[in-house]
């Protein structure tokens, strides 16, 4: 190789360093080239990966799957009738119950609950509720818009709120099977 060349391949090695570099530094450049050679773009990258910018949307499950059953089934809305059949074949094996949160005892896992549907529960006190997180949701309660999924209700479940729970023994000294929380906004309340 002759020293004439040596200008030559320099600047050539030149050129080719500003092109790679600038396909990492400039993400238009990179941009244009991808879509040059038929690649997709992400305009949302960040050091930690693909951000994906669409709304957060909960998974259904099984849980939320039973819950718009029960909503169906037991006419729910708009009457809260305890004369629907729903309410009349109540089953504490297969049945949600309706209710309002009274106390929370999150430590030992416990709640105190006022049942208004079935009416023949009445309330119950310190019960624990051994809810799975694969078989929770928590909706909003204004329009019953599905808030989250394969949540610990413990982080959650606030005084006020409505739950929506199965007993697991006929005397429903214990909750739990599909639990069902709705966030109440007390402070609206006034």
């Amino acid at each position: 190789m002759s020293n004439s060349n040596l200008p030559k391949i320099a600047f050539l090695i030149f050129v080719l360093a500003f092109i790679f570099s600038s396909y990492f530094i400039f993400p238009q450049v990179r941009e244009f080239v991808d879509s040059k050679m038929g690649r997709t773009t992400q305009n949302d990258e960040s050091a930690f990966g693909n951000i994906d910018s669409g709304p957060y949307e909960p998974e259904e499950t099984k849980a939320t799957n039973a819950f718009f059953d029960f909503l169906t089934d037991s006419e729910f809305f708009p009457d809260n009738s305890p004369t629907t059949d729903y309410w009349k074949n109540w089953n504490y094996e297969t049945s949600f119950f309706f209710s309002d949160v009274l106390a929370v005892d999150s430590d030992k896992r416990l709640a105190s609950l006022k049942v208004t549907l079935p009416q023949t529960l009445g309330q119950l006190d310190n019960v624990p509720l051994l809810c799975e997180n694969e078989n929770t949701a928590s909706y909003w309660e204004g329009n019953l818009i599905l808030q989250d999924s394969n949540i610990d209700i413990f982080s959650k479940i606030e005084v006020g709120d409505y739950f929506f729970g199965h007993c697991l023994d006929k005397a429903c000294g214990s909750i739990g099977g599909f639990c069902i929380l709705v966030e109440r906004n007390i402070g609206d309340e006034e």
